[in-house]
């Protein structure tokens, strides 16, 4: 019989991990890292015997720091490659790196130990998952496997989840969980419509995280006698909002495998696609009581060349 359960790797410390998710953006690595990692551990564990699935993962952060130079304008700080047998640097595509602490939460899903107890076993499967994730890499970063913690419990009813939510969501403080929030983003879009028919998602997503300066006079004027005006910024929503690469989405045919020359794998079907831009939010953990609204899935679809993940969170009262 099938069941469920949670497991929270709370304060990873991950070293040298991706700061450039897409063309785009840069910053905290993109969701589909972390689903990524989930979607490994689900085959190691089946290559293992197991039959267990990842349900989705929770991402919060706890800590971050890009690795980038302290100025007005700032710049990668890059490493120093060898040289090669010609004495020239290699032709070596650099990618930003940073420091992060993070706390993942993920969602088990098939033939789970029966009891808490054994879940939590010193060789159990809670602590196999924990070693395996401090040999793995998460967003192309190594994690230090020092002061390694794992927690997790079995779903047994809804109340059960909801306990276990609440639980989980504290042990990831201080720190900010990263949602969807491409509900604000549509709302947005079509009120710009409304004044601007032509106005397209990415206005509506530029509009919500730009910075806008806004004048408020000061009754004074200057030498010529015009008025003169202070100026401040304002953010436009509330709410700390990023924008978030979700995914891929398709900009050619499915080319059989081995047809496109220097594809990674000659084995797989092949397409081009280029990066996805939504919206999300960081956000207290404990604003988010139901389990769903803090997971991260999956949810491609290939038939419509999409290759991206979800979130359905939705703004909610905070947990009690």
């Amino acid at each position: 019989m099938s069941s469920q359960a949670l497991l929270l790797l709370p304060k990873l410390r991950v070293n040298g991990a991706n700061l450039i998710s897409s063309p785009l953006t840069w910053g905290f690595p993109s969701p589909t890292a972390f689903t990524g990692l989930g979607y490994a551990l689900q085959r190691w564990l089946q290559s293992a015997g197991e039959d267990v699935r990842i349900d989705g993962v929770a991402i919060a952060c706890n800590a971050f720091a890009a690795q980038t130079t302290d100025s007005y304008v700032k710049s990668l700080k890059l490493t120093r490659n060898p040289l090669n047998h010609q004495g020239k640097v290699a032709a070596i595509v650099e990618q930003g790196r940073c420091e992060m602490e993070v706390s993942l939460l993920f969602k088990l899903v098939g033939q789970l130990p029966a009891s808490d107890a054994d879940l939590r076993a010193e060789h159990g499967l809670a602590a196999r998952i924990r070693d395996r994730v401090g040999a793995s890499r998460i967003a192309g970063g190594s994690v230090l496997p020092e002061r390694m913690r794992v927690w997790s419990a079995l779903i047994t009813s809804d109340e059960r989840a909801a306990e276990l939510t609440r639980s989980a969501a504290r042990q990831m403080l201080p720190g900010r969980v990263l949602v969807s929030r491409m509900d604000l983003l549509e709302q947005h879009h079509q009120a710009l419509q409304q004044a601007d028919p032509n106005a397209s998602a990415l206005d509506a997503l530029l509009d919500l995280l730009a910075l806008h300066r806004l004048p408020t006079a000061t009754g004074a004027v200057d030498s010529k006698g015009q008025p003169t005006a202070a100026w401040h910024s304002q953010r436009r929503k509330p709410g700390w909002l990023v924008p978030l690469p979700m995914g891929y989405q398709a900009i050619s045919d499915l080319y059989p495998a081995g047809s496109v020359r220097g594809a990674r794998d000659p084995d797989v079907p092949f397409r081009f696609v280029e990066s996805v831009i939504g919206l999300g939010e960081w956000l207290h953990p404990l604003r988010v009581s139901q389990l769903d609204q803090l997971l991260w899935r999956h949810a491609a679809k290939p038939e419509a060349g999409s290759y991206c993940v979800d979130n359905h969170y939705r703004p909610q009262s905070p947990i009690a």
